[in-house]
């Protein structure tokens, strides 16, 4: 990088990226050497001695340990965008490796928020199509070997495709641009349709073989498994609902349109899969797979219900979820730059290069104002913007701070914390300007505000906001005469996060409440009402638990779990309820408790494997918080299918059988 050909090209290359459309500006060590006011030229700069890097002079200089990584093989370009135009990431990133390839430059590394939209577009676009793709041909496979019937596989594919076509184009009216996180959205509508429509289609065909017509069966689906669809849409979409408490615009946006295609798929299966399934006309079958979960399901309620097993066997598994849910006491609040991208993106790569080889990472930045009005420039502003530096380095140990200070520095103007006042005095328009106009500009336009950014070492937003608030403490008792603002985009994300778990208890306390409400209001049973609690509460405990053991933290997509694990979860649960119900209404609660498990334990079954396999295929994501997301998913949905296939009814049992009691006696 020392070769002045290099320099050269450098130079007309950092002029020439400014042509790109949205560029504002554009900055490297070509555009720094202008900053010398007592250099004629930029070659005459002490950076090359003899021919080779003087590396004890760089490392003295903010501003060039800035541009130069080090081990002198690299520089860094940066380009201001203007933000006040549309920027298209296809066409900029066209034109930016267009420029660089015309200029000699075939190996570079970008990073920036056009680079990382661009590459987050495109991922998402190709996951969109591929996990969509793929989780319909899954089910369809499974509904196949469940319910062997080629005339089921196509009326469950199309009224599928039918879901999504439906939710896109109520995306298409509302929410012309996607965001990363629709894969996320069409899975779960894969799954909430895929759920419904096997619960429906299991009581369909139970009652087929039942010999009953087509016309009757249709009756007793919608009477028996039609209410807990509906209950289950109603909480599902609640919690999702929920995600509005999220202070993440595109977390809220998750939550609002998950919601409403929630509803839209319950009405397309309804309105469409039912009908459909009558026009059919499938003749009832059960596949392989189907016969053995029913063997399975018949053994676990007579090992369940019997009295040397079913007891036990609930507190050991209730005794292992608790264990797990202490790792919950490890949870914690807190991000990191970039934590939702997986290492191999290139956004991801593009930052580790440059924090590895800039000694550059995360930004912290502080305003400092003058209470009299002071001018930054002069020389007793200087002197006190030099103290204040001096006690940030104590307080932070920056790698890099960028300030009116390093820049002084710099230019030869502050030589060893001893100022050249004449020099100052000659040059300070000059600099004035240039510090306003630099991309990192640390004057602002009145010249009595400064900025300091510092490069801190990646430590996590609960740790950066204690130190925040103990830095501006400090910094105007020392110094009274000015005043400590915190700013920047990081201190923004840090004051989010903070914010993200408390509101946590909000979302979760919402849905928890209104599940309560709905499922209360048609049930009417206190009894059901407490066992429908403990059971999705406690995979909410698991959950917790699990990520605190991972050391997996609360942030904005992984806070969300909680309220759509719970959406999600209750699923089963308020099937088997709303059936043990209505059942309860026609015969004894033990006679009830028995079939309500024999048409609903399998069903419940099914679902589960159905959900967990498409779940599966988001393992392969670029997204790290997609494959959270389905990991813990997963976890949660596990543990209340074993607690609604186990500890409902062992409880149900327990408590009808005190209830038959007290009426004999």
């Amino acid at each position: 990088m020392v070769d002045s050909t290099y320099l050269q090209t450098l130079k007309e290359l950092t002029v020439a990226l400014r042509e790109i459309e949205g560029v504002k500006a554009s900055y490297s060590i070509a555009t720094l050497f202008k900053l010398v006011p007592i250099s004629k030229g930029w070659i005459q700069l002490p950076i090359v001695q003899n021919g080779t890097l003087d590396i004890a002079y760089i490392n003295s200089q903010d501003l060039l340990r800035w541009f130069i990584s080090t081990d002198g093989k690299s520089s860094l370009i940066v380009l201001h965008i203007d933000e006040s135009q549309e920027i298209k990431p296809q066409q900029f990133v066209d034109s930016l490796i267009s420029t660089l390839n015309n200029y000699g430059i075939t190996e570079f590394y970008v990073l920036g928020r056009v680079w990382t939209e661009f590459h987050f577009l495109k991922t998402t676009v190709s996951e969109l199509v591929t996990y969509t793709t793929l989780g319909v041909i899954i089910l369809a496979v499974l509904i196949y070997l469940f319910f062997a019937s080629i005339k089921i596989v196509i009326g469950v594919v199309i009224s599928l495709v039918v879901s999504i076509v439906v939710s896109a184009v109520w995306l298409s009216w509302t929410s012309p641009y996607l965001p990363v996180v629709s894969p996320i959205l069409f899975t779960i509508i894969l799954i909430v349709s895929v759920s419904d429509m096997i619960h429906i289609t299991h009581r369909f065909m139970k009652s087929l073989a039942e010999n009953q017509g087509i016309s009757q069966a249709i009756k007793i689906t919608l009477k028996e498994s039609g209410i807990g669809v509906f209950l289950t849409s109603i909480t599902t979409a609640s919690g999702f609902l929920a995600l509005i408490f999220n202070p993440t615009p595109v977390i809220q946006w998750l939550g609002i349109h998950t919601a409403v295609n929630v509803m839209l798929v319950f009405l397309t299966v309804l309105f469409f899969y039912i009908p459909l399934i009558m026009i059919l006309r499938p003749t009832p079958a059960k596949g392989k797979l189907y016969v053995a979960l029913t063997k399975a399901m018949g053994v676990l309620y007579e090992r369940v219900l019997s009295r040397r097993y079913g007891l036990w066997l609930t507190v050991v598994i209730v005794g292992i979820f608790l264990i797990i849910g202490l790792g919950a006491w490890r949870l914690r609040a807190d991000t990191y730059l970039l934590a939702d991208v997986s290492r191999n993106h290139p956004s991801h790569i593009g930052f580790e290069y440059i924090n590895d080889q800039f000694l550059i990472g995360r930004f912290q930045e502080f305003i400092i104002k003058f209470k009299d009005g002071r001018r930054t420039l002069s020389p007793e502003g200087l002197e006190t913007l030099i103290e204040v530096e001096k006690s940030l380095r104590e307080l932070w140990e920056p790698r890099v701070v960028v300030s009116p200070v390093a820049i002084l520095r710099y230019t030869g103007i502050l030589n060893q914390n001893r100022l050249d006042t004449a020099l100052l005095r000659s040059q300070e328009k000059r600099l004035s300007r240039l510090m306003q106009k630099l991309f990192f500009a640390v004057v602002d336009s009145s010249g009595t505000i400064a900025r300091f950014r510092l490069m801190i070492p990646e430590k996590g937003s609960r740790y950066t906001h204690n130190k925040v608030n103990e830095t501006v403490s400090l910094i105007e008792s020392q110094f009274p005469e000015i005043e400590v603002i915190p700013s920047g985009f990081i201190y923004a994300f840090d004051q989010n996060n903070i914010y993200l778990s408390d509101s946590l208890w909000l979302s979760l306390s919402f849905v928890v409440l209104l599940s309560l409400l709905i499922v209360g209001l048609i049930m009417r049973n206190f009894v059901l009402l407490a066992i429908f609690l403990f059971v999705n509460v406690l995979p909410l405990v698991v959950l917790a638990g699990t990520m605190g053991l991972m050391d997996i933290t609360l942030r904005a997509t992984t806070a969300m779990l909680f309220s759509i694990s719970f959406g999600i979860a209750v699923d089963d649960t308020t099937h088997f309820l709303s059936n043990f119900y209505l059942y309860s209404k026609m015969m004894n609660p033990i006679d009830a408790l028995r079939k309500t498990y024999y048409n609903t334990a399998v069903a419940m079954s099914i679902t589960t494997i159905s959900i967990v396999s498409v779940l599966g295929i988001l393992l392969t994501s670029d997204f790290l918080a997609t494959r959270y997301i389905a990991i813990f998913l997963s976890i949660t949905l596990l543990s209340a299918t074993i607690l609604d296939l186990i500890a409902v009814p062992v409880v149900l049992k327990h408590l009808l059988g005190k209830r038959i009691k007290s009426k004999n006696r």
